[in-house]
């Protein structure tokens, strides 16, 4: 396993520029996505459901989920702060349900 490194880019938000610059291919959709999970505070989490109601104009958990399996921009957009209603961690690799845990 590869240990992960903390930089201080980390911690800086990916800006809308950035994620317009052409480097990596992304849909209007996901830059919506990207920019709305940004808003999570660190120790935070939200839901696909709750971030899909944010967007404007709101979307699906589903559609949400399908943005952030692709996130070219990770750990800077902090996908790993959205979980699933019943608060299950886990189905960022399509396994929802097996050996995933809770938040509490």
């Amino acid at each position: 396993m590869t240990k992960y490194r903390k930089s201080e880019q980390d911690n800086e938000p990916v800006t809308e520029e950035e994620m317009e610059s052409g480097k990596v291919a992304i849909t209007d959709f996901q830059k919506r996505c990207y920019m709305e999970i940004q808003r999570i505070p660190p120790g935070c989490v939200s839901t696909y459901g709750a971030v899909a109601k944010a967007l404007d104009p709101p979307s699906s958990a589903r559609a949400v989920g399908g943005a952030l399996r692709s996130n070219p921009f990770a750990p800077r957009v902090p996908c790993h702060r959205v979980v699933a209603s019943n608060l299950d961690v886990g189905g960022y690799f399509g396994q929802w349900g097996q050996g995933t845990s809770k938040v509490s």
